[in-house]
């Protein structure tokens, strides 16, 4: 008869450091394209652009040779204070950002339709397009993901129309 050893457990070692705690991974919700970014937050990034795009089109009417009037600066202000209370995620003017972008493109696509300039017409429902997915309730990822890519080419058509304003004086 053999008699085999027993293997005991090595005592608790009061002064070991210890064990690693593994990585916890933080992932994005079903709603958020990453943590703690969801469509509103990002609706906010969006805003400050076109706070931008307001900007250089002051811009571009000073020396064109227009003199705009002070209440053109009153987009940018809102975009601004509606922007940045979404990225700070405090849904406070949830609802007049989605009015901004619903009128924004109702309205301005009117105002551009009068004035014969129908080129803005398409970039100004692609910007508010874009918001209006961004802020319409809990976007899924597919929705962020499909906002954004319509804000990005309304960014690159504007730039575009911009440098070529700025080369040709049009």
């Amino acid at each position: 008869m053999t008699i085999e050893p027993t293997t005991q457990p090595p005592e608790h070692d009061p002064f070991a450091p210890p064990p690693p705690r593994p990585k916890e991974v933080v992932r994005a919700s079903a709603t958020e394209l990453l943590p703690e970014w969801n469509g509103r937050r990002i609706a906010g990034i969006c805003l400050f652009f076109t706070a931008i795009t307001s900007m250089l089109d002051l811009g571009l009417a000073i020396q064109m040779g227009d003199s705009p009037s002070p209440r053109a600066a009153m987009p940018i202000v809102f975009d601004l204070i509606i922007g940045g209370s979404l990225v700070l995620q405090q849904d406070r003017f949830l609802g007049w950002a989605l009015a901004r972008a619903a009128l924004g493109g109702v309205v301005w696509s009117v105002i551009h339709a009068a004035q014969g300039n129908y080129c803005a017409i398409p970039l100004q429902l692609m910007a508010s397009g874009a918001l209006i997915g961004l802020l319409a309730g809990e976007a899924p990822r597919g929705r962020i993901i499909a906002s954004l890519v319509v804000f990005g080419l309304f960014l690159l058509t504007y730039g575009g129309l911009v440098v070529l304003a700025l080369l040709f004086g049009a």
